[in-house]
């Protein structure tokens, strides 16, 4: 295990390595997405099967169709405007119609992320399908997987999974089907032990996901990157979560996250860029009483000194009650080059 309890928080530069998009460059996939157009009944630009979404839920809430087309030309015309598509959501959470739309384009923009994702991805039908790990190579999560299992039967491996916790910010499931995959091959077990040596690791999904992974045995449902149907699209989308709908402070989730925070003797951020939102919403809102020497590690790739230095206060302001000799590494690093350079530091055991 760790040798620290450890709490990994998780952004979208950390899936970037494995070719997802920025949220600059979701918002772009979303404004083609909802860039609709409509030559009297014929759709003429946009994408068709999110369209056929909105006519479903339109006719399932008894509301006007055209008011869910207008709510999707206000979104596209934003989105280069917006820092993300998250926050637009949030700033209009009063509209139910974009809220919609919004949620709708996120889960059809994100699952076609993962099925573009060539490292990621397994192709039905091939015999011995698994992941390219080889692609794998100079991307974090190899280099994660080398910490992982560095000394660990599998016997042990449930236990060091239980040492550390996992908050992550993105919609995708890039890190559980790594691990999941990874888990058959790496031991050579079957897909149901990797499912359930898996239950160790909490991993906390504050803003939602684009459903739960086959294996993971909950509902809605959907393969990594498959194309859904109509209304299972409507099913996923209601997974996705605002910032509004997940700062009560008596959310299961969000406590749970709050104890995860104040439990850490050791907080990594990874591909994070510490929105303020974000940052407030993982903030325990409780008083902090212990004396414990927090290290913190987050990686800033590309950003500038003064921005490092906002990480920093960001830091500090985590948890209030804070020891003087805390340690706070803050590194201009890719997630790759960070695992690189903090190796020792973040061994377990």
């Amino acid at each position: 295990m760790f040798r620290r309890k450890t709490l990994i928080v998780v952004g979208a530069g950390a899936s970037m390595e494995v070719d997802l998009p920025s949220g600059k460059e979701l918002t772009r996939e979303i404004a083609k997405l909802l860039d609709l157009e409509i030559d009297y009944v014929k759709l003429e630009s946009g994408d068709y099967l999110l369209w056929q979404a909105c006519k479903i839920h339109a006719k399932q809430s008894n509301s006007v169709l055209d008011q869910y087309f207008q709510a999707a030309r206000r979104i596209h015309d934003a989105m280069p405007q917006a820092s993300s598509i998250d926050s637009f959501i949030d700033v209009h959470s009063g509209d139910k119609h974009i809220e919609v739309c919004g949620k709708l384009a996120i889960v059809r923009a994100i699952l076609k992320a993962e099925s573009r994702c060539t490292k990621l991805i397994i192709k039905s039908g091939h015999r011995n399908a698994q992941l390219n790990y080889s692609g794998l190579e100079n991307t974090w999560f190899n280099r994660f997987w080398a910490l992982l299992t560095q000394g660990c039967p599998l016997d042990k491996l449930p236990d060091r999974l239980a040492s550390f916790e996992m908050v992550i910010f993105n919609y995708d499931r890039c890190i559980e089907h790594f691990l999941y995959h990874s888990i058959q091959n790496y031991y050579g077990i079957p897909p149901e032990p990797a499912a359930a040596i898996l239950k160790s690791l909490k991993i906390y999904h504050p803003y939602g996901m684009v459903g739960h992974l086959p294996w993971q045995g909950s509902s809605p449902k959907i393969g990594f990157g498959d194309e859904p149907n109509v209304q299972p699209l409507l099913e996923l989308s209601s997974e996705i979560r605002t910032f509004t709908e997940e700062t009560d402070p008596a959310s299961e989730e969000i406590t749970k996250i709050h104890d995860a925070v104040l439990k850490a003797q050791m907080i990594v951020f990874l591909g994070f860029a510490f929105h303020p939102d974000n940052m407030a919403l993982i903030t325990p809102h409780q008083p902090d009483d212990s004396n414990t020497t927090i290290d913190y590690y987050a990686t800033a790739h590309g950003m500038s000194n003064s921005n490092q230095e906002q990480i920093g206060w960001h830091l500090r302001k985590l948890r209030t009650a804070e020891a003087r000799d805390n340690n706070y590494n803050i590194a201009p690093l890719t997630c790759v080059d960070f695992f690189d350079e903090y190796s020792k530091s973040l061994e377990f055991s």
